[in-house]
């Protein structure tokens, strides 16, 4: 079952920018990151293949301008934008878990899957 988990606004996310969201009633403390990539939108749980920590705690830090790509401030490995595989560092060829993610009307929703 699919359950909305938040709701932003659209212009809260330019073209490769981040934005960062709490995931509501999270045992793990786990939150979730928005990417906005020039060709889509996605979103991943926060938390790095590797080893199990977050990616970054501030979003502004998440985006690698120079990569063009999501990047774990831990172990610098880096993921593409669109897929959340990690093609480079030391989950090479993981992927992060995504997250259902719709943008309407203005407004991007987030979900999460419950089985």
């Amino acid at each position: 079952m699919k359950v909305e988990i938040a709701r932003i606004p659209s212009s809260s996310i330019a073209p490769h920018e981040a934005s960062m969201i709490d995931i509501p009633n999270n045992v793990d403390g786990l939150t979730a990151i928005i990417v906005r990539s020039s060709k889509k939108l996605s979103a991943w749980i926060n938390s790095c293949p590797h080893d199990g920590r977050q990616l970054c705690n501030d979003p502004k830090y998440l985006w690698n301008k120079e990569l063009n790509r999501v990047q774990c401030m831990h172990h610098q490995a880096v993921f593409e934008p669109d897929t959340g595989l990690c093609d480079n560092g030391p989950c090479r060829g993981e992927t992060l878990t995504s997250l259902p993610v719709e943008e309407k009307n203005g407004e991007i929703l987030i979900f999460m899957n419950y089985l």
